[in-house]
């Protein structure tokens, strides 16, 4: 399952029909798009969905549109063409679709005992629902089998149950996946669209249908961050998944960080401190606070994207630790991150001299905080050409704009330039006791 929501595809009819939806409903003044995505690549969770749910609420516009006769001949004739990328979107699923899935559901009906209603949901593959309702009496520590998201897989002529809980959610009759762990419960979102809720509850990861332990539990199922929408929808950011369940310390610093480089216009950001002592997760959760920012008036950015030098990734399946690929060496490598989280495509088609230009286009259009991590990782002549594009080429684009472009860079060492600097230094000893006991 994990392997078929990676995958990536060539789009062929998909790619003909996002560029027809992109011609009826173009983009937003000033946004490029590339056409012809037939001949790409894509993985269907990460951009297909995403990119179709983007037109989810202009259907009704589309078929105003045929009725009144407003789409020529041929666009109509393109539209009954392109049917058949649902049909391959299908074949895209067919690893999934092919199964039958359970989801059970609980809710108490009486606050002084523990009788419960039990929802059970079954959707066959042949598209067919099932649904079932008991009336259940247990104790909280058998709450297990009583909810969850199961997949049946046949084998040999045998089904065999896996509980996917949880991974994998239905409500609604959607399929919602794992995004992360919150205070409350699990945070899950849609697998069409970027619409998400929490599950309230105090219920554990499951290790016993995996047969192994691991530590970052978080990090077992997506590695990869998806670009998702705030709250409020009006910022998008790829922030990496906090591994701890609660932020010890640190105020001060991210107030500081805040006033003298945040809010002043034109200033970029160096956090600086040895290995460990907490740079990523001290702008993770600055960017978190910025990210969930609910007053209008007090967004700063409408994206935040996270790119990372790190070498080494773990791996909790096995327990060990891996050489991974960075998402980031030179300068080149950054505008490739960038044109991906604002889905630019066939950009490898173009000039290192033409992706430049283009970077600089869109940063006059897109309001960006761009973390760049573990920058110590990246060579010393690749270091330079990335500080001076930014120190000097952005903001002379941006003059006028100083307000609309901000990167931070954390690094085990202070880099030459004219950014600010910030030394993050080891927790003091009543934080330090305070983490030890968490």
């Amino acid at each position: 399952m994990k392997a078929c929501f990676e995958q990536e595809i060539l789009l062929e009819e998909i790619g003909s029909l996002l560029d027809f939806l992109e011609k009826v409903f173009p983009p937003k003044q000033g946004q490029v798009r590339i056409l012809n995505k037939a001949q790409v690549k894509k993985q269907v969770l990460s951009y297909i969905l995403p990119e179709l749910a983007k037109y989810e609420s202009q259907i009704s516009d589309l078929e105003e549109l045929i009725d009144g006769g407003e789409l020529a001949n041929s666009q109509l004739l393109e539209i009954y063409i392109l049917k058949k990328s649902l049909n391959k979107l299908y074949d895209a699923f067919k690893p999934i679709a092919e199964n039958t899935f359970s989801a059970k559901e609980i809710e108490r009906i009486d606050t002084s005992s523990d009788i419960f209603i039990q929802d059970i949901k079954t959707y066959k593959k042949n598209g067919e629902i099932y649904e079932e309702i008991n009336e259940v009496e247990f104790e909280a520590s058998e709450l297990n089998q009583y909810t969850g998201c199961e997949i049946f897989i046949e084998s040999q002529g045998k089904a065999k149950k896996l509980n996917l809980f949880p991974f994998l959610i239905f409500r609604d009759d959607f399929l919602h996946f794992y995004k992360r762990t919150r205070a409350v419960g699990y945070e899950y979102n849609n697998v069409i669209n970027s619409t998400g809720y929490i599950f309230e509850t105090k219920k554990k990861f499951s290790q016993q249908t995996f047969g192994v332990g691991f530590r970052d539990q978080q990090e077992f199922f997506w590695a990869e961050v998806i670009p998702s929408k705030s709250a409020s929808g009006e910022i998008t950011a790829n922030i990496p998944i906090e591994t701890s369940a609660e932020f010890v310390g640190r105020e001060k610093q991210i107030s500081k960080i805040i006033t003298e480089i945040i809010e002043i216009p034109n200033q970029n950001g160096i956090i600086f401190g040895p290995g460990g002592v907490g740079k990523t997760a001290l702008l993770i959760q600055l960017s978190n606070r910025l990210f969930n920012e609910s007053n209008k008036d007090e967004i700063h950015f409408s994206n935040i994207i996270w790119v990372s030098a790190k070498r080494d990734y773990y791996n909790p399946t096995f327990d060990i630790i891996e050489k991974g690929k960075q998402q980031f060496r030179t300068l080149d490598n950054v505008f490739s991150v960038i044109f991906e989280f604002l889905n630019y495509d066939n950009m490898d088609d173009y000039s290192f001299s033409d992706r430049r230009e283009l970077m600089l286009e869109i940063l006059k259009e897109e309001k960006i905080l761009l973390i760049l991590d573990n920058f110590e990782s990246v060579p010393s002549s690749d270091q330079l050409s990335i500080v001076k594009f930014f120190e000097t080429d952005v903001k002379r684009v941006l003059r006028r704009q100083p307000d609309y472009f901000k990167v931070n860079i954390t690094s085990i060492q202070q880099i030459p330039s004219g950014f600010h600097h910030i030394e993050l230094k080891w927790l003091g000893k009543i934080d330090g006791n305070s983490l030890m006991k968490k």
